[in-house]
């Protein structure tokens, strides 16, 4: 018996001796440790931007500046904006082309953060660029209430069929009144345009097209699809508070 016991506590203490070197040498290991400057696997020292693109990776994207901060974009133009429940996006000009982003894509590096009636918002590596519409200049000219005009539908339908081509003859932002879209200006018509000379002009707003109302980007290309075989249109536009109407005959 005296010796199972003395075999016992001789083991206790062996256990206790060597769990006790164990922590020893594990301690004095760690706090002899040099850390070395942040390295990749090659053993070349890690960038900056590197250690933020990895943390994207993980965290997501790195937070953007704020709007008021955003220094203006310069690569390409801001030609027209749609903001709608369902679409939202700009066209953009590059190179005597127009081209549609939707919001959240990118475009030449630039990720489309936010749109805006009169401008937008485009972000790239963590900071935010804005991109305004160029205000176009009123022009004095004025149709005359009922009056009628003529259009060609071959020019008509090579418009339509392509919507960056038409903006590039107009430039449209939503009209909202009371919190309420209720049409678009036509912020900008090129001159010699098929809108002027439809008499379209600078300032108008357009409300509707045979009697169909426009609420949304959504609304005025689909509309212009259905008209696409109608012989006449009948133009309702607001001028300087009051409802213009141009009746126009498709030939």
């Amino acid at each position: 018996m005296r010796v199972l016991t003395y075999a016992l506590g001789l083991s206790y203490v062996l256990s206790t001796a060597v769990g006790g070197l164990t922590l020893y040498l594990a301690l004095k290991e760690a706090l002899s440790v040099n850390y070395a400057p942040r390295t990749t696997e090659s053993g070349r020292e890690v960038t900056a931007e590197e250690l933020r693109r990895l943390a994207g990776r993980f965290f997501g994207p790195a937070p953007v500046r704020r709007a008021e901060q955003a220094p203006p974009l310069r690569q390409f133009r801001l030609v027209g904006t749609m903001l709608s429940d369902e679409l939202k996006g700009v066209f953009v000009e590059l190179g005597k082309k127009v081209y549609f982003v939707e919001e959240g894509k990118s475009f030449q590096g630039y990720r489309l953060a936010r749109v805006e009636p009169y401008g937008a918002y485009f972000e790239r590596s963590g900071r935010l660029y804005e991109l305004k519409l160029e205000r176009g200049k009123k022009d004095g000219g004025s149709a005359k209430t009922g009056r009628e005009v003529r259009i060609s539908r071959r020019e008509l339908l090579a418009l339509t069929a392509d919507p960056a081509k038409m903006f590039t003859q107009i430039r449209l932002v939503p009209f909202v009144r009371n919190g309420r879209t209720e049409g678009f200006i036509f912020e900008w018509v090129k001159p010699g345009s098929l809108f002027d000379r439809m008499g379209i002009r600078p300032g108008d707003v357009l409300l509707s097209i045979n009697n169909a109302t426009i609420r949304s980007g959504e609304d005025a290309f689909r509309l212009l699809q259905v008209l696409r075989n109608e012989p006449n249109l009948k133009v309702v536009l607001l001028r300087n508070g009051r409802k213009e109407v141009i009746n126009v005959r498709i030939e």
